[in-house]
């Protein structure tokens, strides 16, 4: 019988930390130049109910010119939204990302979105890229999405997909091209991140009044994989400080159903769920369970996945054997703070786990001007370590 390894020898570990806080680098697979000076974006306004937003990226990408701009039209019955982004580096140097028309409707319709979307994911379940509809509940996603770099300006990453569970997005890019700002991403992952700079919110799990209710319905077609897609999900607050969900989902190969309960423990967040997925040749389960806590003092989230070899999650690939996680956010200051977090996971037939531990401050300057600094250390399949230092300086005065 085979197990899942344990936690990394400490000594291994240790001395990695103090190489990497004493060495230029030195031990990482990958150069890691210190990121160029980056303005930290515009939003301007030209005419009421317009408004454009320009991100640059060449911090977070290392490619001189990258960025991110995005527009949004109030037409008074809805918002049209668009976004394009620059890549002088990449074979295609413009790409538009996604186009919808977004409104609120009265009724038990609420939110209605047209065109290219997300299906929301839950605490068992992938967020998927979709065109189509979809009503309901306001979007918000568990996870980040399917092309989060476009969000975070990493670049595609080389990591098998089966050793990072939902609910958690490893970063994209596993040379650690942007220490700091994957430190960032897998803390707002786990705990509570706020928004995407071009879609929708990305949140954990939430609590629902005793008695309240909510609904999504999502349909349409991937778009990153070819065929349809059907989702639905209703929650429901069973009692004060305890809210269950039930979701399903429908592709043309695999259907799946799951079941989460989210629980106020001490002014900490408990959630637990289960999933099964069906397809074609195999049918597998799915379980996860996790606590988060956050507040103006600090935040921290730990978890825990497991899956059976039949289970297949959303979008494709296959899900880790077993996996753990852990993340914490402090301040440390006036608009200062740090972000620590580590995973461990073992996918499927693989000889060892893979493990990551990386480590972020954010630190104010003068005159709206930011400093960020990472140490990101990875053992396994892609071993290495590298540190980062990235300084933003605003585009207006």
């Amino acid at each position: 019988m085979s197990r899942v390894p344990c936690a990394p020898r400490p000594p291994h570990w240790l001395a990695a930390i103090a190489a990497g806080l004493l060495l230029p680098c030195a031990g990482a697979q990958d150069g890691l130049p210190l990121a160029p000076v980056a303005p930290s974006g515009a939003v301007m306004r030209p005419v009421p109910g317009v408004r454009i937003q320009y991100e640059p990226l060449a911090g977070e990408t290392g490619v001189p010119g990258a960025g991110q701009l995005d527009g949004a039209l109030d037409t008074g019955a809805g918002t049209l939204r668009g976004g394009l982004r620059i890549d002088p580096a990449a074979q295609a140097p413009l790409q538009r990302l996604d186009a919808n028309w977004e409104a609120r409707l009265p009724g038990p319709w609420k939110t209605l979105v047209l065109g290219e979307t997300h299906g929301s994911g839950g605490g068992w379940s992938r967020p998927v890229a979709l065109a189509g509809l979809r009503f309901g509940r306001p979007l918000a996603l568990r996870a980040p999405p399917p092309g989060a770099d476009t969000a975070f300006g990493l670049p595609a990453s080389t990591a098998p997909a089966a050793s990072w569970p939902p609910g958690f997005a490893q970063p994209e890019g596993a040379r650690l091209r942007d220490v700091a700002g994957m430190a960032a991403q897998d803390t707002r992952a786990l705990l509570r991140p706020g928004s995407l700079s071009s879609g929708p919110p990305v949140r954990g799990p939430e609590l629902l009044q005793a008695g309240a209710t909510d609904y999504e319905v999502e349909l349409g077609r991937l778009r990153d994989q070819p065929g349809a897609w059907a989702a639905a999900a209703w929650r429901m607050g069973l009692r004060q400080g305890l809210t269950a969900e039930a979701r399903s989902e429908w592709m043309d190969t695999r259907v799946a159903h799951g079941l989460e309960l989210v629980q106020s423990v001490a002014g900490a967040k408990l959630h637990a769920s289960v999933a099964q997925s069906a397809g074609p040749s195999d049918t597998g389960l799915r379980w996860a369970t996790g606590l988060a806590q956050g507040g103006e003092g600090g935040q921290w989230s730990l978890g825990w996945d497991g899956s059976e070899r039949g289970y297949s999650p959303a979008g494709g690939g296959s899900e880790a054997r077993a996996a753990w996680r852990a993340a914490t956010r402090w301040p440390l200051g006036d608009r200062a703070s740090a972000d620590l977090s580590y995973t461990r996971s073992l996918a499927w037939d693989a000889g060892e786990a893979d493990s990551a531990l990386k480590l972020a401050a954010q630190l104010p300057l003068a005159r709206r001007a930011s400093l960020s600094v990472g140490l990101s250390l990875q053992d396994g399949v892609q071993a290495g370590w590298g540190a980062a230092l990235s300084l933003s300086l605003p585009l207006q005065p």
